[in-house]
């Protein structure tokens, strides 16, 4: 038995091994990922202060323009509270489900792959709540939003994702339903 464990922890250090390669060349690919970040957090900045010198340049010339303004505003918040409800709104139907799912295994049921899966799902999205309510709560702080769903793709609760599909998805599913029919 010892010696299985010992073959064993020897294979896990040279699978590690294998997955770190040397320590040189990983601490070169953290730089570079650090400068790629740098740089993209640079021409962001870059963007937003381009963009709010024209906004003050535009209002400086023509203050009527905060009227147009106004509408774009409205509809983007708008958009962005409905966006919040219809996120928690499915993230409600997850937690039901999961409390069910929950309600089964404490009774001694198996779970299948899906159940399992929407159970590690809606755990992690819980989890995920924790920052995310931050900018729910702080006033103005879901304009930096953006920035940070850019930097930290995952943080979002998965209920919160709109499906997107590229032309090739859609095809490749339309083509599957025809060859069904």
């Amino acid at each position: 038995r010892r010696r299985s464990m010992q073959a064993h922890l020897q294979l896990r250090l040279a699978s590690t091994k294998a997955i770190v390669g040397d320590k040189k060349e990983l601490q070169r690919k953290v730089k570079r990922m650090a400068w790629k970040l740098a740089v993209k957090a640079f021409q962001m900045t870059k963007k937003v202060v381009v963009s709010t010198g024209s906004l003050t340049w535009a209002f400086i010339k023509n203050p009527r323009v905060v009227f147009e303004w106004y509408e774009h505003i409205r509809e983007a918040v708008k958009h962005f509270v409905q966006w919040v409800v219809t996120g928690f709104k499915l993230m409600g139907a997850d937690l039901r489900a999961s409390s069910f799912l929950m309600k089964r295994v404490a009774l001694g049921h198996p779970l299948r792959v899906r159940e399992r899966q929407l159970l590690v799902r809606t755990t992690s999205d819980c989890l995920k709540l924790i920052p995310f309510s931050f900018f729910l709560i702080v006033p103005f702080a879901e304009l930096a939003l953006p920035f940070v769903l850019r930097l930290f793709p995952s943080m979002l609760p998965s209920t919160f994702f709109q499906q997107k599909y590229d032309n090739a998805t859609l095809a490749r599913k339309f083509k599957a339903k025809e060859e069904m029919a």
